[in-house]
């Protein structure tokens, strides 16, 4: 990726987690015998109509770590310089794995599939399950350093927002169990609860890369950035 620009490859950590959550919420809403409020966005990957939630997870990944290469590029050093970049990119491994290896049928979806994942599982469904926990995790960790990284800098709007998307994140999907198969203490709105998690931690991540893309500029180099974490 060295030729490409840090102002494309910040655009791909705008445009993935926009891509997934609109996919999910599009074919959510639309979906046959689906029914968002009980069911987790994984299950979309399903039946014959699950390929575009496939390609969504591949392409969203793929932007995700893209971006988290531009984030590396322009952060400059201090608090979270690697590790932030790191766990986005870990978490957009985490979308990529996902799509290769979807879940298997659960939560009575498609129709007549058990309620919970069985013990009989395929090997691809616990991957799927890994594969979610990157996800879950390592976004609210990246938002969890950058709240310090923005705390230091005397950032206090930055920080809150980071803190914020990364607590929601994590207490939004430990409630529903995290994984697909199981609905936690919520089943009739485990699909929501697991909606609020995705859309807070990757609408702060779309937040923070459209903000270090406005401070690249356009022509410049990696000299000319601005970076507000490091002020």
């Amino acid at each position: 990726m060295e030729r490409i620009g840090s102002r494309n490859l910040l655009a791909g950590g705008i445009a993935g987690p926009i891509l997934f959550i609109g996919a999910f919420t599009v074919l959510g809403a639309f979906r046959p015998d689906y029914d968002p409020m009980r069911m987790f966005v994984s299950l979309l990957s399903l039946s014959g109509d699950g390929w575009p939630m496939t390609l969504t997870f591949l392409v969203s990944g793929g932007l995700v770590i893209a971006g988290a290469v531009g984030i590396g590029r322009v952060v400059g050093s201090g608090v979270g310089s690697r590790w932030i970049p790191i766990s986005i990119g870990i978490a957009g491994l985490g979308l990529v794995i996902a799509g290769f290896f979807p879940t298997d049928p659960v939560q009575g979806y498609p129709p007549g599939a058990p309620t919970v994942m069985p013990t009989s599982a395929s090997a691809g469904a616990y991957i799927h399950v890994l594969a979610a926990l990157l996800i879950f995790l390592f976004v609210p960790v990246a938002a969890l350093i950058a709240a310090r990284r923005f705390v230091i800098a005397g950032r206090s709007g930055w920080a809150v927002w980071s803190a914020a998307g990364g607590i929601v994140m994590l207490v939004a999907n430990a409630v529903t169990s995290g994984s697909p198969g199981t609905a936690g203490l919520v089943p009739d709105v485990a699909g929501l609860l697991q909606r609020v998690s995705l859309i807070t931690g990757f609408v702060w991540l779309a937040s923070c890369s459209l903000h270090l893309w406005r401070s690249v500029p356009v022509a410049g180099g990696l000299a000319a950035v601005d970076r507000p974490a490091d002020r």
